[in-house]
């Protein structure tokens, strides 16, 4: 009987283990369902829904503190210009865009975006840049699950040739004589235009260009106080490396980057003329410092800057496309020359590849050499070495047209000294030799001359 209890009551135990076991994996299989349902109800969101989603993303909509990143409003432009190509490929190819889901993308439509991509016919750089932007919507879309993998990813970069050219100075003396001389119409900056070229600083705003060699955002941030003198006198200029600091979200004074900046002859000159005694230690900015509105600085003053460059320069007929840009790599270039091949020390780059392969303008270094007179070899061993070599092509020339008779070699003249000749018992040729202080030693065959090292 006892024992009939014991059996009873272990089938029962085992009984709701099972059960218990079977309710769980129950529940595991549930979940797994309805994590798929919704997994798939995120696949098949339309495009047009998740783009929003993704605009408002890149305005931090619902987007934890710890996260935001605050954006240009260009970046957002030219991102919406890579979906605009998109949309174009899509109806192109006879699909209802509208009802177009993110789970549609595939090699197909990438080789769609592609075909009109590379129909716009941009500029390597501009293609890379759109590419980079349709990428980074595509991981977005991974993240939110709307998306299974990447497929845009397999676009592939195209090779950026930079065409570092920079202002000579015949080309800037005579732009800044133009602008001078020719000065348009400027209306007041509340009113200012798109296509507006001209202000009254537009020259101030091109000296500091050159001189300084920074970004656009050093020159329209430039302040008095940024000015630090030594022995009272301005020594250099100190001012936050705008780029670097955006890229790497720093934001508080300490831990910002700075950079400086030489204060050349020229520079010296404009702050002088610019008010610097009066104004040394101000919060004042250097260009255009009635200025004060953040959007007319962050957006018209550089407009203008570029607008006016690419206008007046147009009007000297070099055959030359620049551009306000054409100012930094002159100064780049000049940097390169005067620090013996290290322009990261006057560009406040972290190293030279960037400025070398960028900025640096090949030719100018080439023309700058040749100027001073540039040799290979030192020019007091230049001159006798090529005195010498006229010589031995005189000897061959004459060999030549003379056809001498190989089995008489006389002591033959060469290099002011007489190499003799000797009579090879086998090939019958003549073989001279001869040990030269400037170049080594010497040796060929009648009637050419070969120098071997």
């Amino acid at each position: 009987m006892k024992k009939s209890k014991l059996i009873n009551r272990r089938l029962d135990e085992l009984t709701i283990s099972v059960q218990k076991l079977a309710d769980k994996i129950n529940d595991i299989y549930q979940n797994k369902e309805t994590s798929k349902v919704a997994v798939d109800s995120q696949q098949q969101i339309l495009l047009v829904d998740a783009i929003e989603d993704y605009y408002k993303h890149l305005y931090n909509y619902g987007v934890p503190s710890h996260i935001r990143v605050e954006r240009e409003r260009t970046y957002t432009g030219r991102l919406f210009r890579a979906i605009g190509i998109l949309k174009k490929e899509i109806i192109g190819h006879g699909v209802n865009y509208s009802t177009f889901k993110v789970s549609d993308i595939n090699d197909e439509v990438v080789g769609w975006f592609y075909e009109g991509l590379s129909g716009e016919y941009f500029a390597n750089v501009t293609y890379n840049s759109i590419r980079a932007y349709i990428n980074s919507f595509e991981i977005w879309l991974i993240e939110k699950g709307y998306l299974r993998k990447r497929y845009f990813v397999k676009l592939k970069r195209k090779a950026a040739v930079s065409n570092s050219k920079a202002i000579t100075q015949g080309e800037y003396n005579a732009l800044l004589r133009i602008i001078i001389e020719e000065p348009g119409e400027c209306r007041e900056m509340d009113d200012v235009r798109y296509r507006d070229y001209y202000q009254p600083w537009l020259v101030t705003g091109i000296q500091l260009g050159l001189e300084m060699g920074g970004r656009m955002e050093d020159i329209i941030n430039f302040k008095f106080s940024n000015i630090i003198e030594d022995g009272g006198r301005p020594a250099y200029i100190k001012i936050e490396d705008f780029k670097y600091n955006v890229i790497k979200k720093l934001v508080t004074s300490k831990e910002k980057k700075y950079k400086a900046i030489p204060i050349s002859k020229n520079l010296h000159a404009i702050l002088m003329e610019s008010g610097y005694d009066k104004k040394k230690g101000q919060d004042e900015f250097v260009l255009a410092g009635e200025i004060i509105s953040p959007s007319l600085r962050k957006h018209a003053i550089p407009r203008i800057l570029r607008n006016g460059f690419r206008h007046y320069y147009l009007k000297l007929n070099t055959g030359r496309q620049l551009s306000f840009k054409s100012l930094r790599k002159a100064y780049i270039t000049s940097s390169y020359i005067q620090t013996g091949g290290h322009p990261e020390y006057l560009s406040g780059h972290d190293s030279g590849f960037v400025p070398i392969n960028h900025y640096v303008d090949k030719d100018e270094i080439v023309k700058y050499h040749t100027q001073m007179g540039y040799t290979v070899f030192p020019e007091d061993k230049v001159l006798p070495f090529f005195e010498k070599i006229s010589k031995v092509k005189k000897v061959n020339i004459q060999q030549h047209l003379k056809k001498p008779d190989s089995s008489k070699m006389a002591t033959m003249n060469v290099f002011d000294r007489d190499a003799e000749a000797i009579l090879h018992e086998k090939s019958k040729k003549a073989i001279f030799s001869e040990n030269d202080p400037l170049i080594g030693v010497i040796q060929g065959e009648d009637p050419s001359v070969v120098l071997k090292p």
